[in-house]
């Protein structure tokens, strides 16, 4: 099957997912759906390292061992530094920016992931802005990242839009990417927590790690083998306080 060009952006090549570009297929079932309604809003304050499901110690990693776990550990603010690298079907270079793990007001259970930052590619003299969405549902075990498209109002392409949402009480479309199966495989990293995961975009295979190195940083890797595309992305995290992460919100770059 040959790779479709995206029509939304030029810069898709160069992301790790093709979402933008064309349906891709996956082992796990798109169409499982949530409950009609999810939890209601908690407090704030349940959001420490002292939450049941988080065994942490000063300095160490923390074990995610359930979806409140996962959900207090990821929220907030981190900044964030990305390196890719493809032998085919891309290209090099890196990403600077910051990334933001937000509750959806329809369900605290359900995280908004937002990425946004500048891309320097190898070849070219200045950077170029981009952004990126994903939706964390941690109501789920174990936790299920999805696709998040954008209103078909604002967005020249819109992918998976054919199937059902799996979140259908949010204002946004929601289609299966991977799960986040902590525990499963045991890290080599002494006291981590990792999830790793694939998924199958047309003919390509793509390979990833989700590490938690302690309370306060984790990575997100990706390989990637197959006819189309061969290549790596590493992605480290660093939490940052409220007061030090930038106001982003009246960017609107383009979707890498």
């Amino acid at each position: 099957m040959q790779h479709q060009q995206c029509t939304t952006c030029h810069l898709c090549h160069l992301c790790h997912l093709c979402h933008v570009c064309h349906p891709c297929q996956s082992p796990y079932q798109r169409d499982r759906r949530a409950g009609p309604s999810g939890p209601k809003r908690q407090s704030r304050s349940r959001i420490l390292w002292g939450l049941q499901g988080v065994e942490a110690m000063a300095g160490a990693a923390p074990r995610l061992i359930n979806g409140e776990a996962v959900r207090a550990f990821l929220l907030g603010r981190w900044a964030m530094s990305k390196t890719f690298d493809y032998r085919i079907g891309g290209g090099r270079g890196t990403m600077e920016g910051f990334a933001t793990f937000t509750e959806t007001p329809q369900r605290c259970d359900v995280l908004m992931y937002e990425e946004r930052g500048a891309v320097q590619l190898e070849g070219l003299a200045k950077p170029v802005e981009a952004y990126r969405l994903y939706c964390f549902n941690t109501g789920r075990w174990p936790v299920e990242v999805y696709f998040v498209d954008d209103d078909a109002k604002t967005q020249r392409s819109v992918t998976k839009k054919h199937l059902p949402s799996i979140l259908p009480e949010l204002a946004c479309h929601t289609s299966f990417f991977v799960p986040l199966p902590f525990g499963e495989s045991p890290s080599e990293q002494s006291g981590s927590s990792e999830a790793c995961f694939n998924h199958l975009c047309i003919e390509d295979l793509y390979s990833g790690q989700l590490l938690v190195r302690s309370p306060d940083l984790f990575e997100w890797n990706w390989s990637v083998t197959g006819p189309h595309k061969d290549g790596g992305i590493i992605c480290s995290y660093r939490r940052m306080a409220e007061a030090t992460a930038p106001d982003s919100s009246k960017l609107t770059p383009p979707r890498l």
